[in-house]
């Protein structure tokens, strides 16, 4: 098997890039509407401007989420690297692996991305892979991986 570098699926922040641009522009718009009226004063474009730097926040913690996160699938171990600025690596060898438990939620599954879980001799999953783009596909690739076809 060859090495497979992964990353959240973009999709995995569909508010954070669908829906908080829409509502961006709506703040943004009511601003400019509100600063258009004669009889405007500052304290009336607080709301819009205010929840315009929520949305802006908001998408940029998608894009943080995105490359914050990363993982490795190899032919002996399985890695999550966590961070920008401080990382935080998990690891677990292939032959240590017990179970791979996947997880989905309905918008998840309408998107198709869902989450991963790799447990070894403990009740605690040792390694997590968020936001993954097709789950069933890596997951039933790792389980072949490792000598587990079961599901």
């Amino acid at each position: 098997m060859d090495n497979l570098t992964l990353r959240p699926a973009w999709r995995n922040w569909w508010g954070a890039f669908f829906v908080a641009p829409v509502l961006l522009l709506l703040f943004i718009v009511a601003g400019i509407g509100v600063a258009s009226t004669s009889s405007s004063s500052t304290a009336d474009l607080a709301t819009p401007l205010s929840l315009a730097a929520v949305m802006v926040v908001w998408m940029l913690s998608g894009v943080w989420g995105r490359f914050s996160h990363k993982y490795e699938i190899a032919a002996d171990r399985i890695t999550q690297h966590e961070g920008i600025i401080a990382r935080r690596q998990n690891s677990l060898r292939a032959a240590n692996i017990r179970s791979v438990q996947l997880s989905q939620g309905l918008v998840q599954r309408i998107f198709g991305v869902g989450n991963l879980e790799f447990y070894s001799a403990g009740d605690r999953a040792e390694v997590r892979f968020i936001g993954v783009h097709q789950p069933v596909m890596l997951r039933d690739r790792i389980e072949s991986m490792i000598g587990g076809g079961s599901h």
